[in-house]
């Protein structure tokens, strides 16, 4: 039987509200003053996540195809791919979309959720903007936008369990390719 994937309404990353129907209802119940002044920040926090989600959305459709050994997915990115153990290497990666796409789903609908939360601790005499460094996008999505953001999807920054892991023949090749620039350098 071929996988056809799983029922839409079981996926984190389908019918996820825009950012504008969320911002009119987190700022529903916030003085509109207030709400203006951190508005950025729930915009760029909120669209954070949705981008995140949209790019699991666009990698599990990719992952469908390939389980399905779609000929124009095949012949583009078959070789890069590899044939060892696909089948059990991209329902490793359908199943790390989904269950990272529920954990930022979740995140998303609180940020939402808690934004007049989040105004009263801002606004808040005790309140001191915590020093650290900045995180990247990457870092707090646990899912790479960057280098992992392209097809064939093999590549990511934060090591994130939506990536096609590469075959192990793949793997033993980079790995000695990785010793032998170590002895050259030595």
């Amino acid at each position: 039987m071929m996988f056809r994937g799983y029922d839409l309404d079981l996926l984190p990353f389908i019918n996820v509200s825009s950012q504008k129907l969320m911002w009119e209802d987190a700022s529903s119940i916030v003085k509109p003053e207030v709400a203006e002044k951190y508005k950025e920040n729930f915009l760029r926090s909120t669209g954070m996540f949705r981008n995140r989600l949209m790019l699991l959305r666009k990698k599990y459709s990719f992952y469908k195809g390939v389980l399905r050994r779609d000929d124009r997915i095949m012949e583009r990115y078959g070789k890069a791919i590899g044939e060892e153990m696909l089948d059990d290497r991209v329902l490793y990666a359908v199943n790390g979309c989904i269950s990272h796409g529920e954990k930022l789903r979740r995140k998303l609908d609180e940020a939402a959720e808690n934004f007049s939360n989040y105004c009263r601790r801002h606004e808040s005499e005790d309140y001191s903007f915590p020093i650290d460094a900045p995180a990247s996008d990457c870092e707090i999505t646990g899912v790479c936008g960057c280098v992992g953001s392209e097809k064939p999807y093999m590549s990511s920054c934060v090591g994130d369990r939506t990536v096609l892991t590469e075959t192990q023949a793949a793997y033993d090749k980079r790995f000695e390719n990785v010793l032998e620039g170590m002895v050259e350098h030595i």
